[in-house]
């Protein structure tokens, strides 16, 4: 397991804030640290977290999929550029 510690300038927390909206994580923590991770969720104010199950996320993706909001790109579509750009290197 790695550790990483990452010092921010204040100037530049609204731009963390709205890159770290955008991410979904999964994070899995060792059996033993479970209590000391809900003791510190219990402390953060409730609109600083929001906890999805995998089940949810996958919902709304499909939901999102389904309703034509989400931007994809067909397969084929999709391999032709990879090819494309290997051969231009070759």
């Amino acid at each position: 397991m790695q550790s990483v510690t990452i010092n921010i300038q204040e100037s530049y927390i609204p731009r963390l804030n709205a890159f770290l909206k955008s991410l979904s994580v999964t994070i899995n923590i060792q059996e033993s640290y479970i209590p000391r991770l809900n003791a510190f969720l219990k402390s953060l104010p409730k609109e600083a977290t929001m906890i999805r199950s995998l089940d949810a996320e996958i919902l709304s993706r499909v939901d999102e999929y389904k309703s034509g909001k989400m931007k994809t790109t067909p397969l084929r579509e999709g391999m032709d550029r990879i090819k494309a750009k290997i051969e231009a290197k070759i």
